[in-house]
């Protein structure tokens, strides 16, 4: 374990401010690309709620006509 801490020690000696700048800036990338496709994604699904909201409404409403064939009889 301490030949570990010597080789992290010495690692972390060779970063400098420009280091964590730049690897700061290369996620902001990353991360600005993944919440543009999970924008477009959000939107697309809630296009897809929409259009399945009004059959699923309609499928949850008071059912009438109901034949109770999932009722137990044995009871």
């Amino acid at each position: 374990m301490p030949e570990l801490k010597a080789k992290i020690d010495a690692a972390f000696d060779t970063v400098v401010s420009d280091t964590w700048i730049n690897a700061c800036e290369h996620v902001q990338e990353f991360e600005e690309k993944y919440m543009q496709q999970a924008d477009a994604c959000e939107l697309a699904a809630d296009a897809v709620d929409d259009v399945d909201g009004g059959v699923r409404d309609a499928e949850e409403g008071d059912n009438t006509e109901h034949d109770g064939s999932d009722v137990n009889d044995e009871e």
